[in-house]
């Protein structure tokens, strides 16, 4: 979760989804999963999720789409526009630029 101070301890959203990844070769007991906390709720990441970068004022995000309809996301939580760093792609869901860790 981004939190101001602690970026240079927060790794990369593709070093969680490899380390998942790696977790998951061990055992069928264990079935590890991947989380982000995103400003319209936990978006789980697959560890063959296909990451896409976008970066702005020199800052690195992954878009991630959230499994929200963009007129349902409104309306359950009673907003009247989608937070900051969210907007609607084309299938009207709603999309997350999530900042990413460092490397």
């Amino acid at each position: 979760m981004p939190l101001q101070g602690i970026r240079y301890l927060r790794p990369t959203v593709q070093k969680g989804i490899d380390v998942m990844q790696e977790l998951s070769k061990y055992s069928g007991l264990i079935n590890p999963h991947y989380a982000v906390v995103t400003q319209v709720g936990k978006i789980r990441l697959i560890h063959s999720s296909k990451l896409e970068y976008k970066t702005e004022d020199k800052m690195k995000y992954v878009v991630l789409k959230s499994p929200y309809k963009t007129e349902e996301f409104l309306s359950n939580t009673k907003q009247k526009e989608l937070p900051q760093n969210c907007f609607s792609d084309e299938d009207g869901f709603v999309v997350v630029k999530y900042l990413d860790g460092e490397d």
